[in-house]
């Protein structure tokens, strides 16, 4: 071959390359018509173009048409891209001047959801889906930055799809991502059958969606005879449920309490409801097993659950919704949450062992329900080291913020020592406790609920002890020297029988009835007031020795101050007045006192 022809032949090699490989605008072959027509015969839907097609042969046999918008049968505008590119089989187009169009490019559509949700079109698209027609589809479909709007506001956008379809085994894969609701979300779907779908036969399915706050996953099959059923294993990971909730504006009762949650097992689920007999649920640190039951009535989620639970973590679980206590130590102000009504919740909760704080419950049976705004939590059940404890606590939003709050309950064996010790901090009183309590209140706030508390409160104690205080001995030193007997009153320890007391409390302040203890070689009384409103003690009590005749003229004790570091002294200003020493200077001078009449007066008088 000569160097001339070498020439020649590379130049016209280089032209048909750069011919190939250049878009050529081919207006006279109509080619968007025949696109359409094959998107028509597929679909049901018309494809129109604005602008000339352009025909590009490497690397691929390609059409490109600018501004495309495919409508429904009436019209309707379903999908706009600026942009749709088809891979054609060049053969095809050659031979046969037709249009087999292998993969689809939708570059920047924007798809509108509405006639999506209608329902019109779908019965034509099942109906070509089981068709012959079918197997002239499009294998790939590629969608890149697009976007699909409700009524012209935007559900989702940067929207990436990547879709493969084998009509001849009726398989369907797709993934991609997308941003949703300010979130970015990837998606995947394998194994999926359209062609059983669009016969309202089941497909199996493997899917999953994950985003930074939520992932979901289905590894079963999907039913779309009627309404969307869902079957197989289903998974549920969150790392903060009451992030997920307000990303995905479906308020769930107690979201903020639970944490983080992982939630698995087998089940059926559809848009009306679902079950998943046997999950294995994780509540932040708490691993628990059960049965959940779902329905939607009224686009209102009603769920119920039966869960059991080793150990259970209380602390954040019984978080209340705005902080108990301020940061300078009183009750909070800060509002309630509203009390959400638009779901409903009725769970019934075992545990072998459930703690709060310091203290550990054991044989716990115990239930949630929260419904229209009225929210009741009881326990059954619950022993506590060798007592035991059941009461309720019910709650209903009257007029937003505001709660009415109501709490029963009851106790019996229960270690004082434990409670005192986790509510104020010390352990300087111990026995076995018994008793009762009535309570009720209303308002926006804790500290609200605390001035507005009312009701009733019994207590006894049994075979206990008081540390730091002999009071015994206290008691038979005061006959004979009160006021040294003050300065030194401190130090030992005092076993008693008996202490009991009953508290009747109106808004917000308890007066004290009925108080009294006995023990060996002692007996005491009790009186005062506890104002809860601003956590205060402001209380009164004597010891005495049993042969003391007057009660009153024991050892006097006061105990006063904020709940967190009460104070507990003696009364010295009775203690001086009783003293022999001190109490000429309080008696009344004799001048001073007020006289009979006078002998002669009375001689007189008569």
């Amino acid at each position: 071959m000569t160097r001339r022809t070498f020439f020649l032949l590379a130049s016209v090699s280089f032209a048909l390359a750069l011919a190939a490989v250049t878009p050529w605008s081919v207006p006279s072959l109509r080619l968007d018509r025949q696109v359409a027509g094959q998107v028509e015969r597929v679909t049901g839907l018309t494809l129109v173009s604005d602008g000339d097609v352009t025909l590009t042969l490497l690397p691929v046999p390609r059409i490109t048409l600018p501004d495309v918008t495919i409508r429904t049968a009436n019209g309707e505008s379903i999908v706009f891209a600026r942009q749709m590119r088809a891979d054609i089989n060049l053969l095809s187009l050659i031979s046969a001047r037709r249009i087999d169009i292998a993969e689809t490019t939708l570059i920047a559509p924007t798809i509108h959801l509405r006639p999506f949700t209608t329902g019109d079109l779908w019965p034509g698209v099942q109906k070509r889906l089981n068709s012959g027609d079918a197997s002239t589809a499009t294998t790939r479909l590629t969608l890149l930055r697009g976007q699909v709007l409700d009524d012209d506001n935007d559900v989702a956008d940067s929207i990436d799809l990547f879709a493969k379809w084998s009509p001849e085994g009726d398989d369907l894969d797709f993934n991609g991502r997308a941003r949703w609701r300010g979130e970015m979300v990837e998606f995947r779907a394998v194994n999926l059958a359209p062609r059983n779908l669009a016969a309202g036969q089941s497909s199996p399915a493997w899917i999953s969606v994950s985003s930074r706050l939520l992932s979901v996953s289905l590894l079963g099959t999907i039913d779309a005879a009627e309404q969307l059923r869902t079957r197989g294993r289903f998974s549920l990971k969150t790392p903060s449920l009451s992030d997920a909730v307000q990303w995905l504006d479906r308020p769930l009762p107690l979201a903020a309490q639970i944490g983080s949650l992982a939630l698995s097992g087998d089940g059926d689920l559809s848009l009306r409801g679902g079950s998943i007999p046997a999950a294995t649920i994780e509540l932040g640190k708490n691993p628990l097993e059960g049965a959940l039951v779902l329905r939607v009535e009224d686009n209102r989620p009603i769920l119920s659950a039966t869960v059991a639970a080793d150990t259970l973590d209380l602390d954040r679980l019984l978080e209340p919704l705005t902080p108990v206590r301020s940061s300078w130590g009183s009750w909070s102000r800060e509002n309630f949450a509203p009390m959400l009504g638009s779901a409903s919740l009725d769970v019934r909760l075992s545990a072998n062992a459930a703690r709060l704080g310091a203290l550990v419950f054991e044989n716990v049976a115990a239930g949630i329900m929260m419904n229209a705004g009225r929210t009741e939590v009881s326990v059954g059940r619950a022993t506590l080291g060798q007592g035991s404890l059941k009461g309720r606590l019910i709650m209903t939003q009257s007029q937003a913020p505001a709660v009415d709050a109501r709490l029963i309950g009851s106790f019996d064996q229960i270690e004082a020592g434990d409670i005192v010790n986790e509510v104020f901090g010390n352990r300087r009183f111990a026995g076995l406790a018994q008793g009762q309590l009535a309570l009720e209140s209303s308002g926006r706030s804790f500290a609200t609920l605390a001035n507005a508390l009312s009701g009733k409160i019994s207590l006894s104690l049994r075979q206990g002890e008081i540390s730091g205080l002999d009071l015994a001995e206290i008691a038979k030193r005061v006959q004979a020297r009160p006021l040294s007997t003050a300065m030194e009153w401190r130090g030992g320890r005092t076993n008693f029988d008996q202490i009991g007391f009953g508290l009747t409390i109106t808004d917000g302040v308890g007066e004290i009835t009925e108080g009294t203890m006995s023990a060996q070689g002692l007996r005491g009384s009790l009186g005062g007031r506890i104002d809860f409103g601003d956590r205060q003690f402001n209380l009164r009590g004597v010891v005495a020795a049993p042969t003391t005749a007057v009660p009153g003229k024991g050892f006097p004790l006061g105990i006063t101050g904020n709940w967190d570091s009460p104070t507990i002294a003696p009364d010295i200003q009775a203690l001086i007045e009783r003293s022999s020493v001190t109490a000429p200077l309080f008696a009344v001078p004799v001048d001073s006192r007020q006289r009979g009449p006078t002998r002669a007066d009375a001689v007189k008088a008569q």
